[in-house]
Parts: C-alpha cells; structure tokens; sequence
C-alpha cells in the first residue's frame, strides 16, 4: 500500500486533465465491452434539484458516505460508494488479498469431484441474527449471483446444477475447463430467504442500525465468526442523494474516507487537502493490434512495439505514479507474474528492433471522452516518431471509438479493460470474444490459454509463465499499466489502512485511526 501526501491542485497541473466529461460512469465511456466491469466514481450523478449543503459541525469519530436509495444489496447493487459499505456487512466465499492471491473466507475449499466441483463451508459462521450459515443459504446466493440483476452474472455464467449435498457442503457443474475456481467465487453470502431484500442478512463484521428502513450507522457485529478486535466499534453513514453532497460533506470532515479513480474527471470535485492511499487494481491499460490488416499484421512489428514502449514514463510522468508498468496481461503483485520474463522484454528494447519499419505509418484509436487516455496515446506515437516511425493519433468521441473499433479502421487503438481476478486474458485471444475485434487466432497461444485455464494450484505458475510468453511472442495486445485507484481520508484522521479492489474494508481489525 502506497501513501501519498497530495494537494490535488498540484495533481491535476501534472495530469494536465480537462474539467469536461460526460456524464457516463468510466466503464460506460472508456472500456469496449470490458469484462466484469462496474461503475467507478460518485454516480449517480446530481439531481436537478439544488444541492443543500450541509452546515458546519465536528467532524465525526469515523463515518463514510452512503446512497441510501441504492440500497446496499451485494448482488444487485453496483454503485463504488456503497460497495464500500457492503464491504463491512458481507463476506465472500473466498476473497482476493493485495497481491491478488486468493484467500479462504467462508468457504474451506473447492476442488474438483468428477464431473462436479464440490464446495465445502467454513463451520461455526454466524449471521447477525446468531443463526448459523448453511449449504442452503449459499445455495440461494449464488444462484442469486449468478441471476440477470447480478453484477456477479457474467463471472457465474458457466456455473449450473447446484445442489446442496450436506449441512456445509455443495456442488455444481462448470461448463468451462477449469484447474481453479477459487478467484471467480468471491461471492458474498447472504442468508436464505432475505436475498432479494434491500439489506440482506449477512455475516460481516458490522452490522446495520437502521431507522424508518434507512440505514443511518453500523454497529460491531457480535457474533462475528473471525472474533478479531475492530478498528472502530461503530461507524457513521453519511446519507447523500448526489456526488456534489458527499464531495462537500469530506471537504468538511464529515466524511471520513471516499474512493476515487485520481487519473479520471470525477476527482477533480475535490479541492481540499487529503491523505491518499493507492491499492492496485486489475484495470489494465493497453493497445489493441490489428493483426487481421494493415502494418500489425506483421508478428515481428508488433513485437517491437511491445519493447519499445516506455511504460515508466507513462507510469510516473503521465499519471503521476497511480499505476504500476506492466508488458504482461498479468498484475506485478500477482503470484502468476513472471518477473524475469518482463525483464527479458525490457532489456530486448533498442532501436534496432524498430529499424525494418523506419517510415510506416500507424494509427492509433482513442476515445476522445477520457482526456489522459488521449494523453497517453499521443505520447507514445510521439515517442515512436522520434524512432523513426510514422505515428498519427485518431481521437474519436465513444460512438466513433467503437466503430472504429468494430469495423477494423485502427492500426493500433488504446483500450482499458477490467480483468476477472485471475486475470483471464482469453477476452483477447479468443475468436468472438468482446475484445478481439480483429479475430486473433494462434494455435499455440490458444493452447497454452487451455493448459493454463485447466492447470491446478501446483502447475499454475509454470502454465502461467508459459501462456505469457506466448502472448509476448504473438503480440495481439501490448500491454501497458495497471492502474491504481485510491482512498482519500480526511487529514490525519487515519494511520493505517488496508485495502482491496474487491473489499474496500479489507482486514478492518488491522485499520487504525490516528489518535
């Protein structure tokens, strides 16, 4: 976890970021059909009515903002803010620490049984009401995840057949080849029978107070099964209708913490002083090629542009340090990156590997909404015209973007997907899939996909090590950075924290408020 002291004036001046943006979530306005993707930032945005800004009073002990007419349902409920809630309230089947590696929560296990995988619970969970989980209650859960209002749908779609097999046990049936489902069961569990309700019952650490059916505090949960000493006992919910709100209500002090994307738009609403604490995420920046026509069809050029592009300039230059520089489809943190085969490519970059190629001419497609996507693609066709190449940037507004895109009218375009938490880079090598818009299709990387997909934990980070090569050597995607988003806490009102894409509150008992 990186902490950062920041005066975001002095951010936006070194991003160089626009004021103007549509009023689409990121996800809606700069990820072609990304994988598993949920809306970022402080949407929904302003009602029309005037914001009623609330009046100076004392900062509270710990409180956090909250949507109370987004209800805080696990399954249905994809707003950031009130995720970060719903992160105190629920617990998943397995959960994905820092390093992406995952971790066991309320299950013990799920390994492969023949043709079915067999789920086995943790013993003596608890829901806030002291009754005990069961191999129903999760049952229901995932079912519910894996329904049309889930945004947990796409991740469960290969799942079916459940069946309940005893008081802690359940199996299912998985469509796809898989040596490893942990890392797609970070599922949360909600007790049988209140799943559709706007607060199911859960099994977190806290528990909500709730007043006229709004949920105004949380409280410790006592029958919490982990028994670990909390970092606050109890935690204000600062209720708010609109972003304007809730950005006034932390320029105050009123809100103790909110989350934030600092290479997008949506930050540039704070203009206070804070603490910033950046944690990684599975977004990760790249360029698309076309390898079904034009120069990129050439294997051995895009494989010179995958050297030759500076990712640390763009990293900590570009955006100011919130991302971490990766040439793989896998996260640096993660157990399955192979850290020498990264160093081998940055080490094979010098200007001889460009010189067969001296005057092409290349395109590359970016959508226009995002002022430091634009940013960043200009500044490597830039930096690939100074060595000798004939780089041209095309910034379109979305609709033109994914033309474009679709039709095949790109060399190169500048895409951001969200990756599954394996880092399942099949979206781009499989023919149909969303983000393969040129057909890519090699034999032996789609090998290697397979052999990777079905390895188990003992072979999973040789099979990783061998599909990254591949897709190094094929070259469809050059990869660029992961970015980081961040936690903004009031001035000096916090002293450690931890936190996850997946779980905002990641280890509370661990969080410590400065004194």
């Amino acid at each position: 976890m990186k902490r950062n002291w920041i005066l975001l004036l002095a951010l936006l001046l070194a991003l160089g970021l626009c004021a103007c943006r549509d009023t689409e979530s990121e996800e809606a306005v700069l990820l072609p059909e990304a994988e598993e993707a949920e809306p970022e930032g402080l949407e929904p945005p302003a009602t029309e009515a005037p914001a009623q800004y609330p009046e100076e009073t004392e900062p509270s002990a710990f409180s956090i903002g909250y949507y109370s007419h987004l209800g805080l349902n696990p399954f249905t409920c994809d707003n950031t803010i009130n995720r970060g809630v719903i992160s105190l309230l629920y617990e998943s089947l397995f959960s994905i620490g820092p390093d992406f590696a995952v971790e066991s929560c309320l299950a013990e296990s799920c390994q492969k049984s023949g043709s079915r995988w067999l789920l086995t619970l943790r013993e003596g969970v608890s829901f806030w009401n002291g009754e005990t989980m069961t191999a129903e209650d999760v049952r229901r859960s995932l079912e519910m995840a894996a329904g049309g209002q889930s945004i947990w749908q796409k991740q469960l779609a290969p799942m079916s057949g459940l069946r309940v097999e005893g008081e802690r046990t359940l199996s299912f049936q998985w469509a796809e080849e898989r040596g490893e489902l942990t890392a797609l069961l970070n599922i949360p569990v909600v007790q049988s029978g209140t799943e559709g309700e706007t607060i199911p019952m859960g099994t977190g650490p806290y528990l909500p107070d709730l007043e006229e059916g709004t949920v105004h505090a949380l409280s410790e949960n006592l029958n919490w099964w982990q028994q670990l000493p909390l970092f606050v006992s109890g935690i204000e919910l600062w209720t708010s209708e609109d972003s304007a709100l809730l950005i006034s209500a932390f320029e105050q002090g009123k809100v103790t913490l909110v989350t934030s994307d600092l290479t997008d738009s949506d930050s540039l609403g704070y203009s206070s002083r804070y603490e910033a604490w950046d944690y990684p995420t599975s977004h990760l920046l790249y360029l698309g090629c076309n390898t079904a026509a034009g120069p990129c069809r050439d294997q051995a050029l895009r494989q010179a542009l995958l050297t030759a592009i500076d990712r640390e300039t763009i990293v900590h230059s570009l955006l100011s340090g919130h991302a971490t520089a990766s040439p793989l489809t896998f996260h640096p943190n993660s157990p399955w990156y192979d850290s020498q085969l990264a160093d081998s490519l940055a080490a094979t970059d010098d200007q001889s590997a460009l010189e067969r190629w001296q005057g092409e001419e290349l395109t590359i497609v970016v959508c226009s909404e995002s002022s430091f996507k634009t940013t960043v693609a200009r500044y490597i066709a830039a930096s690939l015209t100074e060595r000798g190449l004939k780089v041209s940037v095309s910034a379109l507004n979305w609709s033109g973007y994914q033309q474009a895109l679709e039709s095949g009218d790109y060399d190169l375009y500048l895409g951001e997907v969200k990756l599954k938490a394996d880092f399942d880079p099949g979206v781009f090598l499989t023919p149909g899939e969303s983000l393969n818009y040129s057909g890519f299709y090699s034999r032996i990387t789609s090998d290697a996909l397979a052999a990777w997909l079905a390895s188990d934990a003992d072979g999973r980070a040789a099979a990783a090590s061998a599909l990254a090569q591949c897709i190094a050597q094929q070259a469809p995607i050059l990869p660029i950075c992961f970015e980081e988003h961040s936690v903004l806490t009031d001035w000096g009102r916090v002293e450690a924290l931890e936190t996850t894409q997946y779980t905002l509150f990641y280890q509370p008992s661990q969080w410590k408020l400065a004194d």
